[in-house]
Parts: C-alpha cells; structure tokens; sequence
C-alpha cells in the first residue's frame, strides 16, 4: 500500500506473522503520538493533542488486534496487563475478537468461549465498555440460513480517570458494508451538538402478548454463571434485547382510526339477523377491543417518553451523564480575598469553612456550646421514640415477601430504572424471575454489596 494515498504525514507499523496481525496506525500533525510498545497484536501509544480548552498530554492508548486462537487469548490479556500496568488516563480500541455478553452475539453456540477470562481481565484492569451509537454487530461470517454469525467484535474501553478528562467519549459504529466484514469504529472525545436518539426501553404493550412471552422465556433460561447480581444483569440485558427485536419488527406505526372503527362495527350492527351474525359481529368487536388496547398502550408510553426527554430520560445514558457531568463541577482552585491561588484540595476546603464561619460568627467554642444546648433543649421535650419491639423489626432482615410487595404496590408505567426496564415487565414474569431477582436484591439489601456495573 503507498501511504501517501492516505494523505496522513505520520504513520507506524507492524509486520504481520502469517496472514493475521498487520497493524498500521496513522495520523496527522494535529496529534502527538510516542509509539512506547509495539507487537503484532497490538500498538501501545502515548498520546497527546490541543483543543480550544487547552493542551492534553500523557494519555495512553492501545490499538488492539485481538488473538484470534481462543486457548491463547488469556496468554495476549496477560501481556497487555503488564503493558499498561500504571498507564491512565488508558483508551483501549480495536478488534478484540471476542464477544463478552450474549446480547452481543447472534447465532452460532450458545455458549461464549473464553468469555470467563476476558471479563476478568477487563474489571482487573478497571475497564469500562464506552457506550456506542449505531448498529450493535461489528462483524459477521457471510454465511446464511442457520450458519451466519453475528458479533460485536470491535469495541473501546477506557479507564474511570479517561472519563473524567473526557466525559462525553462515546463509540460511533458505522455498520457493516458489503466490501468488508467488519464495521468501522469512531471514538468520539469531545460533546456533540447533534442530538441523540432516546435508548430503547421495554414496552408494556407486548409483555402479555405469546410470542414475546415465549422469547422472554428462552433468554432467560440462557445458562450464565456467576453471583446472583451478576446473573440477574446478564439475563435482563438478554430479555431487553430479545423484546427490542420483536418490538421493531411488530411496532404499532399508526394511532388509533376511531371513524374506521366506528363505520365498519355500525355496518355490521346492520345486518343482526341470526346467531351467526351476531357471533361476527362480537369477534369484530372483540378484535378491535384488543387492537384499540394494544394501540392505547404504545402511544400513552410514547408520549410519557417525549415528556421524560424534557424532564431528564431515567436511563443508564442519563445515569452516566449526571456522573460525567458531576466530573466537570470539581473545584481546582480557589483565589483567595488577598489574590493568593490555591490549588490544594486541603486547603481549598480550609479556605471555605474559614469563609462561612467569618459570616456566621460561629467559632468553634460557640459551635460546641450551640449543640450542648440543643441536647439539653431536646432532652426536655416530650418527643415519641421508638419501642424496642419496633426497633427490632427494623433490624430484622429483608426477606422475598418484601421484595414482592414493594414490587406489586408499584404502578407498572412508572418511569424505568438505569436498565430501561419498567416495573410492568417485573410484575408480568414474576412467576419465572422472582426467585432470582429477589436473591440479587436480598444479597444488596442485607450485604450492602452491590456490582459496580
């Protein structure tokens, strides 16, 4: 390949061992690049590069061409892991030729292989999976009928501290084409004015309906092992991506014709002449009575959707964006009233209580004396305490019967929680989640654990 086709001044690769592992990586005068570490799975760069905010220097990425042999794969995550050992802020893209979730993957087996030791080498190395826009398969085998493959293969992970430098990095997946199997990938630094589409949340509509009760009914028997947290969270991701499925290919695209409905039933209330007609005329009615409750249903959730976009969305998107946007509200530094800078967190926090408590005049002594009166004042007062019977009741643990109860006096249209799931969806597969559901949240509420993901 002639590199100046590329128009790129910069570029650094690695030869390829056989026919798999050559790296190219290119770039302009707009970025700095220090190759630190180079093999044909992988080139490990430090990066740094100028933006109108200012200068940012000594951030680490890795472009990863993942092992393709699965038994050597665990032999590739070791090395990395020594590789980056001590390196953050930390950008990790590229084909990582395995797929770590089952929502991830469509056809081929069931079960994922060397899922167990990637995971454990991702949270080892505290990496997290940058949410992506566009399709969710990056690459596919061109087989057809039941032997084409689907997976996500190309992804980006980073560090906690690339977040707080970059809040808004997300993934942009171009789609597959029909020159290539794989899809291009597109990580995105900075905020982006174009406005984004709201995540896909469960419908309501379509959790009584067969088919989509059966399709809950296989993702949830899919086997995965771990703790109960973990568990729970694979298989809701699972069950959301199967009810996505269905969802886009039976959506209800049109509101209610309530003159069509009117007309036909008025014409068939006409001819009433025997048992028969009769017969017709309430199967007509009863399946516009279903249509109209199906077609009620979507459209009331839509438009408490549109009212959510206003309000704040309750998804994990918003979840994160409240975080990435809480990383951006840190105080560096402080000028003090003599025109002195401060920088130290120490003495930024010295510096404000000092401040306040010059306003209030509460100087310590006083402080001290403020609240011996206030317990005095207190103790004086007929106040209702609890009973040691009752404060043994709050102390007793949680158990199932709680779990259900908090579940069934909860109005199923509320607003869903980080895993776009409405309380509906609990309440209609209770049967069949419930015991693996309340063991995740008993395990929470009794042990205060909960998985950081």
């Amino acid at each position: 390949m002639k590199t100046t086709h590329l128009r790129f001044p910069n570029y650094f690769g690695v030869d390829s061992n056989g026919r798999n592992g050559d790296l190219l990586l290119y770039w302009d005068d707009s970025v700095n690049i220090q190759v630190m570490c180079s093999c044909p799975r992988f080139i490990f760069c430090k990066m740094g590069f100028s933006v109108t905010q200012g200068v940012f220097s000594d951030m680490y990425v890795m472009f990863l061409y993942g092992e393709p042999v699965v038994q050597y794969r665990s032999i590739l995550w070791d090395k990395i892991s020594n590789v980056i050992l001590g390196c953050s802020p930390l950008l990790v893209i590229g084909d990582f030729n395995q797929v770590e979730l089952h929502s991830d993957k469509l056809g081929g087996l069931v079960s994922i292989r060397g899922q167990a030791d990637f995971t454990a080498w991702r949270i080892e190395n505290c990496l997290v999976d940058i949410p992506f826009f566009g399709p969710r398969f990056t690459w596919m085998n061109g087989q057809q009928d039941e032997n084409y493959i689907m997976e996500r293969l190309d992804r980006a992970y980073a560090t906690q501290d690339w977040f707080e430098l970059f809040p808004s990095t997300s993934v942009l997946l171009v789609g597959l084409t029909w020159r290539f199997n794989h899809s291009p990938i597109i990580v995105r630094f900075l905020e982006q004015s174009k406005s984004r589409k709201r995540p896909y949340r469960v419908d309501n509509w379509c959790l009584q309906i067969l088919e989509v009760v059966a399709l809950v009914s296989t993702a949830w028997n899919t086997p995965v092992s771990g703790s109960s947290s973990y568990v729970l969270s694979r298989k809701l991701a699972a069950v959301r991506f199967a009810i996505l499925n269905w969802v886009i290919q039976h959506r209800i695209c049109y509101g209610i014709n309530w003159s069509s409905i009117e007309n036909e039933l008025e014409l068939a209330s006409t001819s009433l002449s025997d048992s028969a007609a009769a017969n017709t005329y309430q199967n007509l009615r009863s399946s516009h009575l279903q249509l109209i409750s199906k077609q009620h249903g979507y459209w009331i959730q839509r438009v408490k959707t549109r009212k959510e976009i206003l309000d704040g969305l309750p998804t994990r998107f918003l979840f994160n964006r409240v975080k990435q946007r809480s990383s951006k509200q840190r105080l560096l530094s402080l000028r003090t009233p003599a025109g002195n800078w401060l920088n130290d967190p120490t003495e930024i926090e010295s510096e404000i209580l000092s401040h306040f408590r010059s306003i209030t005049g509460a100087s310590h002594s006083s402080h001290v004396e403020y609240f011996q009166f206030t317990d005095a004042f207190l103790s004086e007062l007929d106040i209702p305490s609890l009973s040691s019977a009752e404060c043994s009741l709050l102390s007793t643990p949680f158990t199932e019967d709680d779990v259900l109860r908090a579940l069934r006096g909860m109005d199923g249209s509320k607003s869903p929680g980080p895993d776009s799931i409405t309380p509906r969806f609990y309440q209609v597969f209770w049967p069949q989640i419930g015991h693996l559901m309340s063991a995740a949240i008993l395990q929470f509420l009794n042990t205060g654990i909960m998985l950081k993901e």
